[in-house]
């Protein structure tokens, strides 16, 4: 884990502990010399408001939640993950002769042939 995401992720128990504190009047303890704080006033209560389900925007995609913190740490490349989506039918994984073959089925021959040769008799 970096300095950064860790100095990252004590700011903000910092300033939960700090709320709790005040509360209960008890005395902070210092944050630790070593890490830098990092100003998180900026997007918190954004962030606490949609991972709590306090805004109808709960439905938020992952670019607009990932724009919450892009600012923290710019020298992170953004990028979208995803997986490609293909419907499934019987052609798209056991095609026929007919159908050419797919990637998973080109996969799933040569998993076979390696892994479970089929014996001579039944070729």
């Amino acid at each position: 884990m970096s300095e950064h995401t860790i100095s990252l992720a004590f700011s903000v128990w910092h300033h939960y502990l700090k709320q709790f504190t005040e509360k209960h009047q008890i005395s902070l303890p210092i944050f630790p010399e070593q890490l830098k704080k990092v100003d998180i006033s900026h997007f918190l209560p954004k962030a606490e408001k949609i991972v709590l389900g306090k805004l109808p925007e709960i439905h938020q995609d992952n670019e607009k939640l990932f724009s919450l913190f892009e600012h923290i740490k710019p020298e992170i490349e953004k990028s979208q993950f995803f997986y490609d989506f293909k419907p499934l039918s019987p052609n798209s994984i056991f095609p026929t002769k007919d159908v050419k073959g797919t990637d998973f089925s080109i996969l799933w021959q040569q998993f076979v042939v390696r892994h479970c040769p089929v014996p001579k008799g039944f070729k």
